[in-house]
């Protein structure tokens, strides 16, 4: 038997609860928790569905309460602080707003600079990455990788939160309480918040081993616009001509085609590669300038 505390603790979802429940029977183990019936007569799976709807309204509400929450506190011109910070800026003492981390916002002013010099995206990710820069954290981690993406450079370089914005501007995007807490001779970059609708499920999969497993999958959109809420930032000390070089730059380029990735049985659909340690993809399309096939196996 397999004892928690509450029904909840097993899952929220009366589906999930259900699919575990089934399948530790196939195990010969129950599940069990201290507020069930007790009893496997249809009386006692009634109240047992009844707790676990509750259990999924209340997770509803909470999620909904803390939507609320959050919306407010973006309004009053406050971060809401996350896993890590915009790369470049660390949360004050209160974690509700942005100070400037001058080591690794000089690695920023670095990237737009290159930019401004006329280098293109892969350039500017190689000469990171020859400077042994490391990339920004993930969460949960202190330090960042070596081998950089243009992915993440190409979200620093469109970030609003390096881009300058006047104070005159700033007006337009915040309401009228945030606006008089501003200092009008000052600029201010701007930290998106409700910018993107993440979603998160769980789905069943037969594993390598033949076994059945778990694994959770996220989707993410971007809201409209007129959705967002401007919070202003401190100012990263960046020309905005070199911001606007950096994004006029970058305007054409388009990410890599995946079209051809397939699922390669040997290792459960993924390799990396032993030496950057990157994912390597099935394709073995040559690379167009270098006649090379990079990380392909």
């Amino acid at each position: 038997m397999v004892l928690a505390q509450d029904r909840d603790r097993f899952a929220r979802e009366p589906a999930y609860h259900y699919l575990l429940r089934k399948e530790f029977e196939e195990h010969g183990t129950t599940i069990r928790a201290l507020n069930d019936r007790g009893d496997d007569s249809p009386e006692g799976e009634l109240t047992d569905g009844i707790l676990d709807q509750l259990a999924k309204f209340e997770r509803a509400k909470i999620a909904e309460r803390s939507r609320r929450g959050k919306l407010r506190k973006a309004r009053e011109g406050k971060i809401v602080a996350g896993h890590t910070p915009t790369y470049g800026f660390r949360y004050n003492e209160a974690r509700d707003a942005y100070v400037v981390h001058e080591e690794r916002m000089h690695v920023v002013r670095h990237i737009f600079g290159m930019f401004s010099e006329g280098m293109p995206l892969h350039a500017v990710k190689r000469v990171l990455e020859r400077e042994g820069v490391p990339t920004p954290p993930k969460p949960k981690k202190r330090e960042g990788a070596p081998y950089w993406s243009k992915k993440t450079i190409r979200d620093i370089v469109l970030d609003d939160a390096y881009r300058p914005h006047t104070h005159g501007e700033v007006l337009g995007l915040v309401s009228p309480e945030v606006a008089g807490r501003l200092d009008p001779k000052r600029r201010y970059g701007v930290w998106w918040f409700n910018r993107r609708r993440t979603t998160h499920k769980t789905v069943a999969e037969v594993g390598v081993d033949g076994q059945r497993e778990y694994n959770k999958r996220q989707k993410t959109v971007e809201k409209p616009k007129s959705e967002w809420v401007a919070v202003p930032v401190p100012d990263p000390g960046i020309p905005r001509e070199l911001v606007d070089l950096a994004r006029l730059a970058i305007k054409d380029n388009r990410p890599t085609s995946r079209a051809g990735d397939r699922f390669w049985e040997l290792s459960g659909g993924v390799f990396y590669c032993g030496g950057c340690e990157r994912r390597m993809s099935a394709n073995r399309v040559l690379q167009p300038k270098t006649k090379k096939p990079a990380h392909y196996y």
